[in-house]
């Protein structure tokens, strides 16, 4: 870059600057008076006024309930037939139900696919392998819910 152009591109800058009003001084800010300054308000003062309220006291009675704590003798979740399964997804999607599979075979927990056709749609359920007793498949169903997100919902089937 040249002299003429810098000394150019300069005064241009300048110009700009001056005509835009970057270049202008400071105007002196006037100081408004407010109208409670004037003398006809300012003999004038204004007491707070004061409200007096009546407090009321209120008395509340205080029962005293007794809590009857019952125990309950601890059932045993194996106890009965093992005829249910719990089916964990059912989609028509069987990529989505294969990777299903697949993550809960990761972590060691052993699954089977079922195909169930459905107005000409087929659909690829994810059970748990092997039979539980009822009250098993649901705290399994339970487990799988907490174990991944996945999962939203189960159900115990019997058969």
């Amino acid at each position: 870059m040249n002299r003429k152009t810098l000394v150019l591109w300069t005064v241009l800058i300048s110009a700009l600057l001056i005509f835009t009003g970057c270049g202008k001084k400071a105007e002196p800010v006037q100081e408004t008076k407010s109208v409670m300054d004037q003398p006809e308000y300012a003999e004038e003062s204004v007491e707070p006024e004061v409200i007096e309220e009546a407090v009321e006291e209120i008395v509340t009675e205080e029962t005293v309930t007794e809590e009857v704590v019952e125990t309950k003798v601890p059932v045993d979740i194996d106890e009965g037939p093992a005829i249910y399964t719990v089916q964990l997804i059912s989609l028509p999607d069987h990529s989505r139900v294969k990777l299903q599979q697949e993550i809960m075979g990761k972590r060691g927990i052993e699954t089977d696919i079922n195909i169930f056709e459905k107005q000409g749609t087929n659909y690829y359920r994810l059970r748990l392998s092997g039979r539980y007793t009822r009250a098993r498949a649901e705290l399994m169903g339970a487990e799988m819910k907490d174990l991944f997100w996945s999962i939203t919902d189960y159900w115990v089937v019997e058969g």
